[in-house]
């Protein structure tokens, strides 16, 4: 049984009037093939870290998903209004990414499930593990958790600042700061 195309790629197939797409030379007119095939690269380079991020973010592979389908919406929907360079096409759909990760973890917040009781008594030691970290990040504060997530799904110090409109330094010392607290927080609860 092969798996079903993911629903984004298929949106990308559609062609719909575009009239831009950017380049590192700049804005350059493409045909409608050509700028569809520009996103679908975009798509294929992207996607799987924007899902990486997710999944760090929310801890929920079928929320990383739907984060990442809906990322790629936005920023197809987007794609003729973009005119940064090549280098800024994944600080701009890492913007999208956060922006989108924020309103799914509200969401989230609003509807809350009760984990069951049970579930920590056939708990595997990397199960135990994976639910330690959890509960060490949610001590962390907000912006700490979006930068390890960040950093954990791939993204150099130097893509991290651009999405988050900081200095590449800046990202380096608060990444080791946010790491510096959460092995604390690992160590007190031992």
């Amino acid at each position: 049984m092969t798996a079903p195309a993911q629903p984004t790629l298929l949106l990308f197939q559609l062609v719909i009037v575009m009239n831009y797409e950017v380049g590192a030379i700049g804005v350059v007119e493409m045909t409608a093939d050509e700028r569809a095939e520009a996103f679908s690269r975009l798509y294929d380079r992207d996607a799987p870290v924007v899902t990486r991020f997710a999944r760090a973010a929310l801890g929920n592979d079928a929320a990383a998903q739907d984060v990442c389908a809906e990322v790629f919406c936005r920023a197809w929907d987007a794609w003729p209004r973009f005119r940064g360079d090549a280098g800024a096409e994944r600080a701009w759909i890492f913007r999208i990414a956060r922006n989108q990760v924020i309103d799914h973890a509200r969401a989230a917040r609003r509807a809350r499930i009760v984990p069951l009781e049970d579930v920590h008594a056939h708990a595997t030691p990397e199960m135990e593990s994976r639910l330690a970290l959890q509960a060490a990040l949610q001590h962390l504060d907000k912006s700490d958790r979006e930068l390890l997530s960040m950093r954990s799904a791939g993204l150099s110090h130097a893509e991290i600042g651009s999405v988050q409109r900081r200095s590449e330094m800046a990202v380096k010392q608060a990444w080791h700061r946010a790491l510096k607290r959460l092995r604390a927080e690992m160590v007190g609860d031992e």
